[in-house]
């Protein structure tokens, strides 16, 4: 855990997810997780989630992560949070 920052993500006061970002450089970070409770999606949550990410780190200039390539739904979402698929890591994910 030392090796990255980590947040949870609450709802009414229950933690229903978390985020993970990792620092890649000066001013470039990792989103190495960013997960939401099945039941909670689809609510805009995940959309606040980078809002605040946006805002807790206002100086970075670049942020990359994957997800699996068959996860059509993850795609799309980071598509509309302003992501841009950059190819492909060798092991069936995409990058972003």
């Amino acid at each position: 855990m030392r090796f990255g920052d980590y947040y949870a993500i609450l709802t009414g006061g229950q933690i229903v997810g978390g985020i993970i970002v990792f620092r890649k450089g000066t001013r470039e970070y990792e989103l190495g997780r960013i997960f939401i409770e099945p039941d909670y999606q689809n609510q805009g949550i995940g959309t606040e989630a980078f809002q605040f990410l946006w805002a807790t780190y206002p100086l970075a200039k670049r942020w990359t992560l994957g997800t699996p390539a068959w996860n059509v739904r993850t795609r799309y979402f980071y598509a509309k949070v302003g992501f841009v698929e950059i190819g492909e890591d060798g092991h069936g994910g995409v990058l972003f």
